[in-house]
């Protein structure tokens, strides 16, 4: 058991460092929206008349595409009443207010009480780095209480270069990264480990995935206490696939296959076969000839589950 965990552990850690930090969800812009309908109306009950007062936005056509949708939104759950955006135009141009502006707390509850509105709706939609922040509140009229507020990240696309594009303001796109057709279809190398070889043959399907088959032997030696010693051989062979984020050199594999695992924990003998799951990391540099370290880690699916750790590095030529 000690040596499970303590092999767990370890790959755990690697695959940690490994990793790509995973940031915020940022969510598209009509999701947003129907997020902050449904946050916004849990906070308030009963026969409710509202107006989406402003939205504070670097385009007068993203304003108003923002408050027509929340217009829409509350209009369609059947629990308010909701002043017409033919309304709040004219009151606009009567009152001296700008709906895609900033309007005050102070301001917008003078207007909800010249408009005879229980609650009234207002937010802001800004650029912050690739995404942008969508912020909306409902402030209760009569005592001036702020009574829900939604937040969101929302993902930059189409729809906001479209919207945003006659304000001037420049909006880079970001796109999802699509495949391309790899530089080499196949791929021959033979894997050196500490006290060890291999073999593998690999398929590059697109710069972003490919499908192998390997074969290799590893011996380890771990101490795992001061009293003892534990050492493994493993022999193996399986097939693989490889996803390399973002057409990046390094990788994400897993294996499947079969295998046996021998040796000694420090105390009980290991002799362990069966079917074998390797995942593992590594980085795939050069282009016809390439150089490929990696760590993995053997799992074999015995009487008993036993790991093997292995440490290495590729040498191949491609074509």
């Amino acid at each position: 058991m000690k040596k499970v965990m303590f092999l767990v552990g370890i790959f755990s850690f690697l695959l940690v460092i490994g990793g790509k930090t995973v940031h915020a969800q940022h969510i598209r812009l009509d999701d947003a929206v129907r997020n902050a309908v449904e946050e916004l109306s849990s906070g308030v009950q009963g026969d409710i008349r509202l107006a989406v007062l402003s939205i504070e936005a670097n385009s007068d056509r993203m304003s108003t595409y923002l408050i027509d949708e929340l217009i829409s939104a509350f209009v369609g759950m059947r629990r308010f009443t909701v002043v017409s955006r033919s309304q709040l135009d004219l009151l606009s141009e009567e009152l001296h207010f700008s709906m895609s502006g900033l309007v005050d707390d102070a301001t917008a509850q003078s207007i909800g009480r010249f408009m005879g509105v229980h609650f009234i709706v207002t937010g802001a939609f800004e650029p912050l780095g690739d995404f942008f922040r969508f912020r909306t509140q409902i402030i209760e009229v009569e005592t001036a209480a702020i009574r829900g507020v939604y937040t969101a990240n929302v993902q930059n696309d189409t729809v906001i270069a479209s919207l945003l594009g006659e304000a001037g303001v420049p909006v880079r796109i970001v796109t999802p990264r699509t495949p391309r057709a790899p530089d080499f279809s196949n791929r021959f190398s033979g894997e050196l480990s500490l006290v060890g070889l291999g073999l593998r043959y690999e398929w590059d399907i697109h710069d972003m995935f490919s499908l192998g088959v390997s074969i290799f032997y590893d011996r380890s030696l771990l101490a795992f206490d001061r009293a003892s010693d534990s050492w493994s051989e493993a022999i193996g062979v399986s097939a693989a696939a490889r996803f390399f984020p973002g057409g990046s050199p390094f990788y994400v594999e897993i294996g499947i296959g079969f295998g046996a695992i021998i040796g000694s924990d420090g105390y009980d003998s290991i002799d362990a076969s069966g079917l074998m799951v390797t995942p593992a990391i590594g980085a795939r540099l050069g282009r016809s000839f390439f150089v490929n370290p990696f760590i993995s880690l053997s799992a074999v699916f015995g009487e008993e589950l036993w790991f093997h750790p292995r440490f290495g590095v590729g040498l191949g030529w491609a074509w």
